[in-house]
């Protein structure tokens, strides 16, 4: 339980300001941000509980899934966080500390919470896929692999 609390806290803290911005006597237009926000943070929480639960179901049954993982949940800060937990749920403390190690490899520290690109013209916000993570959750990893083309 408490790993899965863990593995959302992004965007809890997020939903949390959002709230506070909101309630505060700021602009209308800061507030009407806040709550877009919230209704954002909302899908958010539900789309990153969703990849928790199916994550950890996956790593209990393959373990071995666990490197295809780590690639396609790096994009972002919450989706990082949601591996990191569900390998501890599923896997124990090494898999989680292994998944954290990983991630600090490829050059992800603590303060990286903005999703990759953000601030380029190949921004996340601007398409269609990060949307629908948003919304539906981080697409499935594949489970078969293909042969190489020739």
């Amino acid at each position: 339980m408490i790993s899965s609390l863990l593995a959302i806290w992004p965007p809890m803290a997020l939903f949390a300001t959002s709230v506070t911005v909101a309630s505060l006597p700021f602009p209308l237009a800061l507030r009407a941000a806040a709550i877009a926000g919230i209704i954002i943070l909302i899908f958010d929480i539900s789309a990153r509980m969703r990849d928790y639960r199916r994550v950890v179901g996956r790593l209990v049954l393959d373990p071995s899934a666990l490197a295809r993982h780590i690639v396609r949940y790096k994009p972002s800060w919450c989706q990082r966080t949601v591996l990191v937990w569900a390998a501890n749920e599923a896997l124990g403390a090494e898999a989680r500390a292994d998944v954290g190690r990983q991630y600090a490899d490829m050059g992800y520290r603590w303060y990286h919470f903005f999703p990759d690109r953000t601030f380029t013209r190949e921004s996340p916000f601007f398409k269609a896929k990060f949307w629908r993570s948003l919304v539906g959750g981080t697409p499935e990893v594949r489970q078969d692999i293909r042969p190489p083309a020739e």
